[in-house]
């Protein structure tokens, strides 16, 4: 359910944009109710914050996929046409200025909704288009065959065609063998670019990295996040501890060198280099949405979780290795909420001998049940 609470000034503003939504709404009356549910869910100057460098680098993210997607549209587009095939694109436009839609339509070999059209409106709503870019597939019979295969042709471009369960089914196979035969190697290394590097520059090859467990973290700017970098430098001192053959590696966001240097020097870890090319290809490999993303690699280079952020924040060093199987015994431990120490499991088992044997002096205890003696 969604209830619109209004920060118009007045009425006549309130209705005038509530009128064209579909959802429910606080009424622009009840002043108090609206006070109250800003105060309750108001965000904090540094969530804003936090949510403004997360738009933007979503921004320069999906300025490259479009990109992508719009290469693999045309050649994919112009293969199909050359096979005979009936497939046809329509776009909707969401330009404000006319000479720049007609400027980056020109270019493109497809259909368009004309500029500012009413039914561009309607079918955001209606498909509920929430990203960038987003490309819903019709059947011949007019129904939805699959409400966004943006990603699928990014990835396999015109192999991706026609949409199908079954052929989507043929490309996750496809998927599952690629991730089986993931290395460290054919995910770092890329011609050259065969390392990372400490703090002082030194350049270590991603070969001395094979058979460790180095997680990827994908981050920004430290003055905006500065909760997530101390997080995970406790957790990555007190798994190193335990385990030398641990490691990060960082990939910047960074857009300028010195910024990377004085959030580089701050941590315990490796890095790829500042601009390096390997960062936006590991990007688009991993689907990174949120900043900072933390990726966990197994030793032998295969995608353990996208998630081991979330496991850090939520278990700290105790998340290590990432692993489901890892995971699910200490959930079952926090489940049973066992004692961490060694001490109380003794004590456990010492209250345990004593029932056993018997209770207070001059009693005899049958199981549970003391009697005097």
């Amino acid at each position: 359910m969604i209830i619109f609470v209004s920060a118009d000034k007045d009425e006549e503003s309130f209705s005038g944009y509530f009128s064209k939504m579909p959802w429910l709404a606080i009424p622009f009356s009840d002043a108090q109710k609206r006070d109250t549910l800003d105060k309750l869910f108001k965000r904090s100057p540094e969530r804003l914050e936090e949510l403004k460098d997360q738009e933007e680098a979503a921004k320069r993210n999906q300025s490259l996929t479009s990109l992508l997607v719009h290469g693999s549209l045309t050649r994919g587009l112009e293969k199909l046409k050359a096979k005979g095939e009936s497939f046809e694109i329509v776009q909707i436009p969401f330009d404000d200025d006319e000479a720049s839609f007609n400027q980056s339509f020109g270019s493109l070999p497809w259909f368009s909704l004309p500029l500012k059209d009413k039914n561009s409106e309607k079918l955001v709503w209606y498909f509920e288009l929430s990203t960038l870019p987003t490309l819903v597939i019709i059947g011949q019979d007019g129904k939805t065959v699959h409400s966004n295969v943006a990603e699928t042709v990014k990835e396999h471009g015109v192999a991706a065609y026609p949409f199908t369960p079954e052929k989507f089914a043929e490309l996750a196979e496809i998927d599952k063998k690629r991730e089986e035969s993931q290395t460290l190697e054919s995910i770092l290394v890329s011609g050259d670019l065969d390392f990372v590097i400490e703090k002082d520059g030194t350049k270590i090859p991603v070969a001395d990295l094979v058979g460790k467990t180095p997680p990827l973290l994908l981050s920004t700017l430290v003055p905006s996040l500065p909760s997530i970098p101390a997080m995970l430098t406790e957790a990555y001192e007190k798994i190193k501890a335990t385990d030398n053959a641990f490691e990060v590696i960082f990939l910047s966001s960074d857009k300028y060198q010195s910024t990377f240097d004085d959030y580089f020097a701050q941590m315990p870890w490796l890095a790829l280099p500042f601009g390096d090319e390997r960062k936006k290809s590991l990007s688009l490999k991993f689907e990174v949405r949120g900043i900072p993303t933390l990726v966990a690699i197994g030793p032998t280079g295969q995608t353990v979780t996208k998630e081991a952020r979330d496991l850090i924040s939520e278990h700290g060093a105790d998340a290590y290795p990432f692993t489901a199987e890892h995971l699910k015994k200490l959930e079952e431990k926090l489940t049973r909420n066992e004692p961490d120490e060694g001490g109380d499991e003794e004590e456990g088992k010492a209250a345990e001998e004593e029932a056993k044997e018997g209770g207070e002096a001059g009693e005899v205890c049958d199981g549970e049940v003391c009697y005097k003696a």
